[in-house]
C-alpha cells in the first residue's frame, strides 16, 4: 500500500495542528504577569514571541525526529544564551551571583561560546581533560594545523591503502622538518603589559635553515591562561607557524620584523639595491640604496604591499636607524623605550623598526 500521499498528508495535519495550539496559547493561556510594569500579554504577541518566552521552537517541522532528553537540552541553551546576553530580566546579575561567578575563568559559563554551547565540542573538551591519551587521536582536535589538515584531506580523498597513507605522510614529514628548525629572528608585543587581563598578543617570526630563506609568522596570546595569576601562557595559547607569502628576499641581516598598527599586522625589512656607479681611484664601484618595504596582512590571511621607503645614504645597516634618529640613546635603549618617529606620515614604535635580531 502506497505511503507517501499519507505521510505528506499527516505531516500537514500536525504542522497545522501546531499553529493552531500556538495561536491559542497566545490568545488565552498567556499569565496576566507584568514585566517591568507591562503584561505579559502584550509583551508576546506572536510566534516568535512565544519562542522565546516558552524556549521552544515554535516552528520547528513535523519532519524533525526528536526527543524530550534534546529539547530540554535546547531549551537550557536558550536559556543561557538569554542570561548571558541580558535579555533575561529575571536573572540575578549582581557581584556575587550564581551567572557572574560562573562566568569567570574556570567557571562553567566561561568558555560557553567556544566549547560548552555545543555538545560536540563540549564533549571533547571533556575527553581533553579527563583522558588526555585521547589527544594523540586527531578527531578532538579543534586547531589542527594547516600541514595536518592537508595530510587528512589528502587521505580522505584517495583510497585508503599503503601508496597513498606513506604518500601523504611523507609529504607531512618534509614540510613539517623545515617548520620544526626554524630559527625566531624577532617578535613583537601588542599591549602595555602581559597579563591576561591586557588581551595583549606577541608576535614571532621565524627563518629556515636552508637558503633560501623562507619566513613563518606565529601569535602567542597572552590571554589565554589558566588564571590571571599564571605566569606561562598555556598550550592553546600558541597559534601554529603560518609561512609570510611576502616576496622577503635578500633582507639585511635576514632579519624580518613584526608591528601592529591601526587593527592590522605589519611586516618589513631592510634590503640594499644596487642604483649606480661611481669611479674610485681608477675603479669603478657600485652605489646602493638601502630599501625599507612594508607588507601588512589583509583579512583573509594574504599579504599586501604597503610602502617601499628609500632610506637616507648614511643607513647602512639597521642600527644606524636608531642613531640617526637620536645619537644620545643607544639602540637596547630604544628597544626599551619604543620611541615613536614618523616614517613617511606612518607612527610607528621605534621597536618595530630596528630590525635587528630581538
Amino acid at each position: 500500500m502506497p505511503t507517501e500521499g499519507w505521510t505528506e498528508g499527516l505531516m500537514q495535519y500536525l504542522e497545522e495542528s501546531r499553529d493552531a495550539h500556538c495561536s491559542a496559547y497566545l490568545a488565552w493561556c498567556i499569565p496576566d504577569e507584568e514585566i517591568d510594569g507591562v503584561p505579559l500579554s502584550d509583551i508576546i504577541k506572536t510566534q516568535d514571541d512565544l519562542y522565546s518566552y516558552l524556549l521552544l521552537d515554535t516552528r520547528i517541522s513535523a519532519i524533525v525526529d526528536t526527543t524530550w532528553v534534546a529539547e530540554t537540552m535546547t531549551s537550557l541553551q536558550q536559556f543561557i544564551n538569554q542570561s548571558l546576553s541580558a535579555d533575561n530580566n529575571e536573572v540575578d546579575e549582581a557581584i556575587n551571583s550564581t551567572l557572574v561567578e560562573q562566568s569567570r575563568s574556570g567557571g562553567f559559563l566561561y568558555d560557553w561560546t567556544d566549547y560548552n554551547q555545543s555538545y560536540d565540542t563540549w564533549s571533547g573538551k571533556e575527553r581533553l581533560q579527563y583522558y588526555p591519551s585521547t589527544y594523540i587521536y586527531p578527531t578532538p582536535r579543534s586547531n589542527q594545523t594547516v600541514l595536518f589538515t592537508a595530510m587528512d584531506q589528502t587521505i580522505s580523498q584517495g583510497d585508503l591503502n599503503f601508496e597513498n597513507v606513506e604518500r601523504a605522510v611523507t609529504q607531512y614529514i618534509n614540510d613539517f622538518i623545515p617548520v620544526s628548525t626554524l630559527t625566531t629572528v624577532s617578535g613583537y608585543q601588542t599591549g602595555d603589559n602581559s597579563t591576561k587581563s591586557s588581551q595583549g598578543k606577541v608576535y614571532f617570526i621565524g627563518q629556515t635553515q636552508d637558503q633560501p630563506y623562507r619566513y613563518y609568522l606565529r601569535r602567542c596570546d597572552l590571554a589565554i591562561r589558566n588564571s590571571e595569576a599564571e605566569p606561562m601562557p598555556t598550550a592553546g595559547s600558541w597559534s601554529e607557524w603560518i609561512a609570510i607569502s611576502a616576496p622577503i628576499e635578500s633582507p639585511i641581516n635576514n632579519s624580518v620584523a613584526s608591528f601592529f598598527y591601526g587593527e592590522r599586522l605589519y611586516i618589513c625589512w631592510l634590503s640594499k639595491e644596487t642604483d649606480g656607479s661611481t669611479m674610485s681611484e681608477g675603479q669603478t664601484e657600485a652605489t646602493y640604496t638601502n630599501w625599507l618595504s612594508i607588507y601588512y596582512r589583509d583579512s583573509g590571511g594574504q599579504w599586501s604591499s604597503f610602502r617601499k621607503l628609500p632610506l637616507p645614504s648614511n643607513i647602512q645597516n639597521p642600527t644606524n636607524i636608531a642613531a640617526a634618529s637620536n645619537a644620545q640613546k643607544p639602540l637596547s635603549s630604544l628597544l626599551k623605550q619604543r620611541m615613536p618617529p614618523m616614517v613617511n606620515g606612518l607612527n610607528l614604535p621605534m621597536s618595530t623598526i630596528i630590525l635587528g635580531r630581538l
